[in-house]
Formats: C-alpha cells, structure tokens, sequence
C-alpha cells in the first residue's frame, strides 16, 4: 500500500473555487448573450408570460449545458495523466485511487456525479 497525503480542506476548497471560475466565466457569459439577444428580439412582440417562459428555459438550458461541461471537465481532466484539473494543478493535487494510479475516466465521472446530487440533497 502506498502511503498518500491528502490535500487539506483550503488547498481542495482554492481548487475547487479555480475550477469553478474557469467553468462559469465562459457560460455565464453565453447565457447573459443569449438572454440579452432574447430580450433585444423581444421589444413589443412577447407578453410577459412569454418573455418568462423563455427567460425559464434559457436558464434551465444553462444549468444542463454547465452539469455537461462540468462532466467532461472533472471527468476528462481527471482521468488524464496529469490526474487533476486546472485547479488542483495550480494547488498541486492530484486524484488517485488507493492504489495510487490516477483514476479512470468512469471512476471520474461517478465521483463528478456524486459529488453533483451531494451538493443538491
């Protein structure tokens, strides 16, 4: 058995919030784009209803767009050689199993999954 440090609670918390960063950044900035072009299309055609209906559906679309880019993220990076994303690079962290090989893609994407409806419940 190979004996392992783990990473403290702040070094894995800096991580995490850097790797939010570099995910919300880029989607928040497509979403405000499609929400603005919605709203500059708008004018006087949509009722408020209307306007909300799809003011809802942009935002639900968000939330399933960032869960997929986070998936191919936290999975993808993960699973590569370097065995850790952008953040845990920055902060030197690296996802290993108990054996101390990096993890596969599948491990990755159940532990992403997890962690996802850990935060929801």
């Amino acid at each position: 058995m190979t004996n392992h440090i783990y990473a403290g609670f702040w070094r894995r918390l800096i991580a995490g919030v850097i790797d939010a960063y570099l995910i919300s950044i880029p989607i928040s900035v497509i979403s405000g784009i499609a929400i603005s072009v919605m709203a500059w299309n708008a004018n006087n055609f949509l009722t408020i209803e209307q306007y909300l209906t799809r003011l809802f559906v942009i935002n639900l679309l968000t939330l399933v767009f960032y869960f997929i880019v986070g998936v191919l993220y936290f999975s993808g990076m993960q699973s590569r050689k370097s065995g850790a994303t952008i953040g845990k690079r920055i902060m030197k962290i690296k996802v290993v199993d108990s054996t101390g090989k990096v993890i596969t893609f599948r491990k990755s994407l159940l532990r992403y999954i997890y962690i996802c409806f850990y935060q929801v419940f």
